[in-house]
């Protein structure tokens, strides 16, 4: 990001797929976390895991030190898991069908080869 000068916005939305049993949780977890302010830290710690059944993703969020009632609250909301839904029928609605998936001034690449190819990307779909 700081090779763009302020020039690049970065958005994570999900799209978890169904083919994966799992990641709608996962995507779930991430936005329960994000309401205290971990999302990202959160998020890594599920690149890092194994697993993702309820019980690892309440692990994850005692582990990075979350109110563990709110975090099951939250992870069981209906409106936050509107919201997945929602940004799993954009990335369908814009053609991201995998993971991960780039949306660039409305050019979409799906699938990662390096950092600098996505650079390269992003500077050719710049405006």
């Amino acid at each position: 990001m700081a090779d763009f000068k302020g020039e690049l916005r970065v958005e994570l939305h999900h799209n978890p797929l169904v083919m994966h049993r799992n990641a709608y949780d996962a995507a779930a977890a991430a936005r329960a976390a994000q309401r205290q302010g971990k999302f990202w830290e959160y998020h890594e710690a599920l690149l890092e895991s194994r697993a993702f059944d309820r019980s690892t993703l309440v692990g994850l969020a005692g582990r990075l030190g979350l109110d563990r009632d709110r975090f099951e609250r939250d992870f069981d909301d209906p409106k936050l898991r509107e919201r997945v839904t929602a940004e799993t029928k954009e990335a369908l609605d814009a053609k991201a069908l995998g993971t991960p998936g780039f949306l660039i001034n409305g050019h979409v690449e799906v699938g990662w080869a390096s950092l600098p190819w996505l650079e390269q990307v992003v500077r050719t779909h710049s405006r």
